[in-house]
């Protein structure tokens, strides 16, 4: 078996393993309000099918009106530049694959979420193939929940594993032991 074929396979396997596995929110987060921890992590989930879709209007919907989208130096400001940038048009061939969130609520209306992720390029339609991962990295989310009680990303800062990264990036919540 080729090595790269083999790696993917591997990686595939991974992913389907632990996207299906249980999801954990962080010590903290498993005291709050198990609800509002599912409409989040619904909200990630919603921005790597709508991204990968090229659904613009669903996924501006995901930010907050003045939000923040950092990756790679690049700073985004509002929802309608960050939909401009990241709406593919149809045919891209990519897919993101974001792994169980540790979520953090503050207050009923601030939270913080942080989770992995793989981006798969997807094999050309005309040219048959597998995909291949070209990009690991992991979210740093600054959420809030407005009036429309719904959860919307206020900053999005996007770590891409082996790229110079100039956002914030504060560590997940650790489990502390006594």
């Amino acid at each position: 078996m080729h090595p790269n074929l083999r790696l993917t396979t591997f990686l595939m396997l991974s992913i389907s393993i632990i996207a299906t596995g249980p999801a954990h929110a962080s010590d903290d987060a498993r005291t709050q309000e198990p609800a509002e921890i599912e409409r989040i992590r619904d909200l990630l989930h919603r921005y790597a099918f709508f991204i990968d879709d090229g659904r613009g209007d669903e996924l501006e919907e995901l930010f907050a009106e003045d939000a923040t989208f950092n990756v790679l130096g690049t700073r985004l400001r509002g929802r309608k530049a960050i939909r401009k940038e990241f709406i593919a048009p149809p045919g891209r061939l990519r897919k993101h694959l974001p792994f169980p969130a540790v979520i953090e609520i503050h207050s009923a209306t601030e939270a913080r979420a942080w989770s992995d992720f793989i981006m798969v390029r997807l094999p050309d339609p005309d040219r048959p193939g597998l995909g291949e991962v070209y990009q690991v990295g992991r979210y740093y989310d600054r959420l809030i929940k407005q009036a429309d009680d719904r959860w919307r990303f206020a900053v999005r800062n996007v770590f891409v594993l082996g790229m110079e990264n100039t956002a914030e990036f504060p560590p997940p919540p650790g489990r502390h032991r006594e």
